[in-house]
């Protein structure tokens, strides 16, 4: 039964570790758009103050 339990939870990290780079995925593809809408947004301002 302990090597059951070792196996499991084995498992159980791998699949914590998994959503955690998943996470760290969707976070930088995040961050990434939002450099893009603030350079977007700086463009903006820059066209508006230098008229």
């Amino acid at each position: 039964m302990v090597a059951d339990r070792g196996k499991k939870l084995k498992v159980v990290e791998r699949t914590e570790e998994e959503d955690s780079d998943h996470i760290d995925s969707e976070l930088v593809l995040s961050i990434e758009k939002l450099q893009e809408v603030q350079d977007e947004l700086d463009k903006v301002r820059f066209s508006l103050y230098h008229r």
